[in-house]
């Protein structure tokens, strides 16, 4: 199984994102592990940035996982 979600994004002063959007999937199963995902990332702090672009390729090669993770891929 395989597919991706495009996210878009801010950075805080703090390095944490926030007001995370999803674009584009076409599979909404990825959805919600796409979120998670980028909510846990933190950036270097003290350069806070907008509208970062990214899209997140999801593969899932084992049947059995229990939980989907994300690969970051290059911005959009």
């Amino acid at each position: 199984m395989q597919g991706y979600v495009l996210v878009e994004f801010n950075v805080n002063e703090n390095g944490e994102t926030f007001n995370i959007r999803l674009h584009s999937t076409p599979d909404i199963i990825f959805e919600g592990a796409a979120r998670q995902a980028v909510s846990e990332w933190r950036y270097k702090k003290g350069s806070p940035r907008k509208d970062i672009q990214l899209k997140l390729i999801f593969l899932i090669n084992d049947p059995g996982l229990s939980k989907i993770m994300p690969t970051p891929h290059a911005p959009v």
